[in-house]
Order: structure tokens, then sequence, then C-alpha cells
């Protein structure tokens, strides 16, 4: 945008009235007029007067109250509590506000985050950013055990680590859980057997029961039953038992039926005392004893059981 400028220029003396000596005319660049006073070229116009008459001339365009930039027509009228102007004519946000026009709340001012987030100022209230996800573990004095049901899923003790901000802690686990948050079940079966080494016995595999934390059972081999496969099923120990009665009632038959008994005297005395191997009343009522004499004095004697 631009203004032209025309002037003229008169001579006062003792004459009865002012004469025109000289007339110029100029185009005068607002732009470049805003800030300092610039200089512009003046060029004479009239032709009819015989004279030197020269013409510096400079500009300088003051915008009204309120009024700035190259053609005045940016507005600004400070408020005293959201914004001020600045040369330029634009809105400086006052301490609390944010926004072009400064007419957002800045609630980042009073609710700080930890040192290493980062504030965000939202339309109803502030946001704590850090770690690319917003939380409240990036909150100023944030402490990651006062929800321990939370940071250990409730199966474990929480402990803060070191540092102002308490970033790190530590889970110390039920004896049924593990993992840095104590939300991994551990095998039933293992931690049964960490207590009680012989679990399952009797060559009995142990099962973990899924849903029921530290439920497990025993799946027993044929014979054998019991929480822990302890226990003889019925039919197994009852039929051990009739073998054994069995097997019992054969050897005392093969005994009575099959034993032979030999029966040696021998080195009989001059008494006449023989020596022989005894038998039962019953084998001795039906078996006569047959003693022949030797020269020597002495008897053999012998008696069988047919």
């Amino acid at each position: 945008e631009s203004l032209d400028v025309f002037v003229e220029a008169w001579d006062e003396d003792t004459s009865d009235r002012p004469d025109p000596i000289a007339k110029f005319r100029g185009n005068l660049i607002v732009a470049e007029m805003q800030n300092t006073p610039s200089a512009f070229r003046m060029v004479r116009e009239d032709a009819n007067f015989v004279n030197k008459v020269r013409l510096e001339s400079y500009g300088h365009i003051i915008c009204a109250r309120f009024h700035y930039g190259g053609d005045c027509s940016r507005k600004c009228i400070p408020d005293p509590e959201r914004y001020a102007c600045d040369v330029n004519g634009y809105k400086k946000c006052r301490r609390g506000f944010l926004g072009v026009e400064c007419d957002q709340r800045d609630y980042c001012l009073n609710h700080t985050c930890a040192e290493f987030a980062e504030c965000k100022t939202t339309l109803s209230g502030f946001e704590c950013w850090c770690f690319q996800s917003k939380g409240p573990e990036c909150h100023f004095g944030y402490d990651p055990c006062a929800a321990e049901l939370k940071t250990c899923s409730g199966h474990g003790s929480c402990t803060p680590g070191p540092g102002r901000y308490n970033l790190s802690f530590k889970c110390k686990c039920d004896v049924h859980w593990e993992g840095q948050r104590c939300n991994q079940r551990r095998p039933s079966c293992l931690v049964a057997l960490e207590t009680n080494r012989t679990l399952c016995q009797n060559g009995g595999k142990c099962r973990d029961l899924a849903g029921n934390v530290g439920a497990y059972i025993c799946v027993c081999p044929p014979g054998w039953w019991g929480k822990h496969c302890e226990k003889r099923t019925a039919v197994v120990y009852e039929l051990a038992l009739l073998t054994t009665v069995i097997v019992g009632i054969c050897l005392v038959t093969l005994t009575l039926v099959g034993f032979v008994f030999d029966v040696c005297c021998k080195n009989c005395l001059h008494h006449r005392k023989p020596s022989f191997a005894y038998m039962s009343s019953a084998q001795l009522s039906k078996q006569r004893l047959n003693c022949p004499s030797s020269g020597s004095g002495t008897g053999d004697c012998a008696a069988s059981l047919l």
C-alpha cells in the first residue's frame, strides 16, 4: 500500500501576498515507513518557475492507539488478566493462559508433573506424559507401591526402589506366583514338590488343576489310589492275599506228602543204645525198627516211610 504526497513551496516577502515558487509530487510506501523515518523521493512538477528550490522528504507512519502493522490494520487492546500486546500488535499471554487468543487456562502452572515428564494442558485440565505414555507414574512424588494390589497383582508385597520419584519397585511374590508384577502362576506340582519330595507315590504322575491356585491331582497307575497314590485297590489286595494263601497250602501239602525221612543208626554203643533219627509217633507205630548187629559191636539201623 502507498500514499501520494503533494507539496507546494511559497515565498513570503515584503510584497502584498505570498508567491508560489515550486511544486513537488512523490509516492510513499507505507510498509517502509512504519518503524523508523525513511527518505522518499519528491519530483518537481512545475515548469513556470525559474529557481533552484530543492526538497528533501522523509516519511514515518504512526498508527493510532491499539493499531499495529504496516497499514495499521492489526488491532490489539491489552487485557489486564489474560494478555498484553507486543510492538507488532500480537497478544502475549500472561501467566496462567495459553493459545493464540490467550483464552485457554494453563492448568500445568499449578499442577507439576515429574521432573522427567511433560505437562500438557487439555480443555478440562492437564496430562502428564512420560515414556511415550500418560499415567500416574508421570506425576510428581508418585509412589508405585501406593496401589500395591495393582502393582504386584494382589499376589505379593511391594517395595519402592531408590530415587526421588520412586521410578522402580520390587515385588516379593507369594509362593504360587512369580514375575516382575507377580502375575505369572507357578505350577502347583512344582510348588508342592518343593516341600514334599514324595508327592505322588508308587509311580503316580502329578497334574495341575486349571483354575485353582495350588491345586493338583496324582494320576495313579493301576492297582493304586488315594491323594498321593499311597493306597492299594481292594481287588488287587484280595488277589494278593488269596495267592499267598494258596501258595502256603501247596507248600504244606508237599511237605506232608513228599517229605521222606531217612533214619540212620550209626556207631551204636556196646550198651546196645542205638543212635537214630527221630520220627513222629505215628510213623514209629507203623514201622518196625531192625538193627542187625555187626561184629564191631555197633548196629546200623534204617527205616523209610513209603
